[in-house]
């Protein structure tokens, strides 16, 4: 098991954040970002906010599929 802040999910956290920027509806990589942050041991302040985002993407997209059949 990987202690909590390595280099590695250092290097994981920017490559999520550029993912976000470029995508800024990529849901799963917003979640991904705030996993990893919030494994670094950072505070809820820097990684909530993120989670909460892709949460209401995610709620937004349901809705908006929900009529559709898949």
């Amino acid at each position: 098991m990987l202690p909590l802040a390595t280099p590695r999910l250092s290097l994981r956290e920017l490559r999520l954040a550029d993912a976000v920027r470029r995508d800024s509806s990529f849901a799963s990589a917003m979640v991904m970002l705030a996993h990893s942050q919030r494994n670094q041991g950072r505070s809820a302040d820097d990684w909530m906010p993120v989670a909460e985002q892709a949460f209401q993407l995610a709620a937004g997209f349901k809705l908006a599929v929900s009529g559709h059949d898949l």
